[in-house]
C-alpha cells in the first residue's frame, strides 16, 4: 500500500515539474529530495477523522479504556478515530452499553439508528461512507416580553473515509428561530446570526438562515506518532 502512494505523488510531482520548471521547489535537485522523502518514510497512518466532541458519545469510550486498563491519554480531545480503532471495537462499546449510558433499555432497530448507530453505512474495504440525518427542535418564552422563542433544525452529516489516508466530513444544517429581545435586536444590525449564517424574514418576527461545516485531511509521514497533521479544515 505505501509503494502505491508513494508512485502516485511521484507521478503527481512529475506533472507539476515539467508544467512548473521556473519555480525552484521543483527543480530537479529537489524533486530528488522529495523522492528520498517519500522512500526513506516511516509508515502512512489510518485516517483521521475526529470522533463527536460530546460527553455522551465519550463516556462509553473512556468507561471502556477504564475497564480494559487502555493506556490512552483522554485529556486531548477531539479523538480521532483511527486511534480509537486500534484499541477497541466502537460498534461493540455502544451495543454494550444500552442499559448503562442510554435512556432505552431494549432497543428496537429504529431507535438505534436514530440514537447510536450511523443512519445509512456504504462500506468495502477501500472505503467507508456514512450519511446521518439531523434534528432539532427548541421552544420557550422570553420572560421579559413573553414572548414566545423557538429554533427548528433540520440537516444532515456526511462522514467517509477513502483508502487508508484521506478522510473527509461535511454536514449542513437549515434553521428557523425566533430568538430572545437581546438576540433579535443583534441579527436586526448585523443580518447575521452570530456563528451561523446569514438571514432573510421568516413569517412575523422568525428568521431563516443555515449553516454548513467540512472537514478534509490526508495522512502524514509522521514525525512520531503524537504528531498530527491536517490539510484543510472549515467552516462555510
Amino acid at each position: 500500500m505505501k509503494n502505491f502512494f508513494i508512485i502516485r505523488i511521484l507521478n503527481i510531482l512529475k506533472f507539476i515539474s515539467k508544467k512548473s520548471k521556473k519555480m525552484l521547489f521543483f527543480q530537479k535537485k529537489n524533486f530528488y529530495i522529495i523522492f528520498i522523502f517519500f522512500i526513506f518514510s516511516i509508515k502512512i497512518n489510518a485516517q483521521n477523522s475526529f470522533l463527536p466532541l460530546n460527553r455522551s458519545f465519550n463516556l462509553p469510550l473512556e468507561r471502556k479504556i477504564i475497564i480494559e486498563n487502555i493506556n490512552f491519554q483522554t485529556s486531548f480531545k477531539p479523538y480521532l478515530e483511527n486511534e480509537f480503532e486500534e484499541l477497541i471495537n466502537l460498534n461493540f462499546v455502544y451495543q454494550t452499553n444500552k442499559s448503562k449510558i442510554f435512556f432505552f433499555k431494549k432497543d428496537s432497530y429504529f431507535l438505534r439508528k436514530l440514537r447510536k448507530e450511523n443512519f445509512i453505512i456504504f462500506k468495502n474495504n477501500d472505503f467507508k461512507i456514512t450519511f446521518d440525518p439531523i434534528f432539532n427542535f427548541e421552544i420557550g418564552k422570553n420572560i421579559n416580553s413573553k414572548k414566545n422563542t423557538f429554533t427548528n433544525t433540520r440537516g444532515f452529516s456526511v462522514r467517509g473515509k477513502i483508502l487508508y489516508n484521506f478522510s473527509f466530513f461535511t454536514s449542513f444544517y437549515e434553521n428557523q428561530s425566533i430568538f430572545n429581545d437581546y438576540i433579535h435586536k443583534k441579527v436586526d444590525e448585523i443580518y447575521v446570526v452570530n456563528g451561523q449564517g446569514r438571514v432573510k424574514p421568516y413569517k412575523e418576527n422568525a428568521y431563516d438562515y443555515a449553516y454548513s461545516c467540512g472537514l478534509i485531511s490526508y495522512t502524514y509521514f509522521p514525525i512520531n506518532n503524537n504528531f498530527k497533521i491536517f490539510i484543510f479544515e472549515n467552516k462555510f
